[in-house]
């Protein structure tokens, strides 16, 4: 019988290195939970605690906002993901109307293979003639059979339009369909839309909002540049209404459970708020 404890014992170290990690893991995890149940179970802050911070609902003063420096990195990166979407929108429709004008008007021809490749796909280069005039193309095939046929035979059915014979591509090349062709584009706009409503709504708190003292009651770390801050503020009706922002560094270092913070509010929509250092406008 052969002795495989020395094989199996050489595993040790990767498998508690392993099971360390995910300890460490599930443990930030637990504890993460455990704070945000923790927060959301605290009680709202009496009303009479907010008299002690001297806080008085007013409207924003009537100035013209100016960006923070989070304001115009997101505004930046609007601009960089917004430039990238349009390009790549607008060479995916092209690329459709294309194939569209190829599949109504498009006339076959057999062409010449030149070379072929599988690096990025089935690749195949070819050349045919119309009018004594030599054209050229490249076209990605299905299936790696159709790829040896075209090895094999040295011929390749190609489809081009008699009105311009460089707009070609072979016969057999599989066309996405539209919707789904696009459908990488959606979550790249949803990239770009998520920053732009929150410049918006940002934009909205400062010149709108009314601004108050809040009480934070609750501190959910988040990574080093960045903390979640729960608070309550009184609104002008005189009620407590909990509220929640991320704040970065450094205004994430300097609070603490009970100290006061600037909240921005609209009257109309209590579930809109944030604090004062954490909108992407300054005022």
């Amino acid at each position: 019988m052969v002795d495989s404890s020395p094989r199996n014992g050489s595993h040790l170290p990767a498998f508690l290195i392993l099971a360390a990690i995910i300890s460490i893991i599930a443990y930030a995890i637990a504890r993460r939970m455990y704070l945000f149940f923790k927060i959301r179970n605290t009680p709202l802050t009496r009303a009479d605690a907010f008299l002690e911070h001297h806080s008085q609902s007013q409207p924003t003063e009537s100035v013209r906002p100016r960006l923070t420096s989070i304001g115009h990195t997101a505004v930046i990166f609007v601009v960089v993901m917004g430039t990238l979407l349009a390009g790549l929108a607008y060479a995916n429709l092209h690329k459709f109307a294309v194939h569209d004008r190829l599949t109504k008007a498009g006339q076959t021809i057999t062409a010449n293979v030149l070379s072929t490749s599988k690096h990025h796909g089935y690749l195949v280069q070819y050349e045919f003639r119309v009018d004594g005039q030599t054209y050229q193309g490249n076209s990605n095939l299905p299936r790696l059979d159709a790829l040896a046929n075209a090895i094999k035979s040295k011929g390749l059915e190609v489809l081009y339009l008699p009105s311009d014979p460089t707009i070609n591509r072979a016969a057999e090349e599989k066309i996405v369909p539209l919707l789904i062709g696009l459908l990488p584009l959606c979550f790249l706009a949803l990239i770009v839309v998520i920053p732009l409503a929150q410049l918006r709504g940002d934009y909205v708190l400062a010149t709108t909002g009314r601004r108050t003292t809040g009480i934070v009651v609750g501190i959910l770390p988040g990574t080093k540049l960045s903390a979640s801050v729960y608070y309550d503020f009184l609104d002008d009706r005189s009620e407590v209404t909990r509220g929640k922002a991320w704040l970065p560094v450094p205004y994430s270092l300097k609070v603490f459970l009970g100290s006061s913070v600037q909240v921005l509010y609209l009257p109309d929509h209590l579930e809109r708020n944030s604090l004062k250092q954490s909108i992407c406008w300054q005022i």
